[in-house]
């Protein structure tokens, strides 16, 4: 099997998961793996 072959899987963000029912902006630990360094 080549690597064209391969399909790429969808990245699925764990905020859509059903026991996430807000997302609060102000929650850094939430949100920090989601944020670069840059913005």
């Amino acid at each position: 099997m080549r690597a064209s072959d391969k399909i790429p899987l969808k990245k699925v963000t764990p905020l859509l998961k059903p026991d996430v029912k807000v997302v609060d902006y102000k929650d850094v630990n939430l949100l920090r793996k989601f944020v670069s360094d840059r913005g």
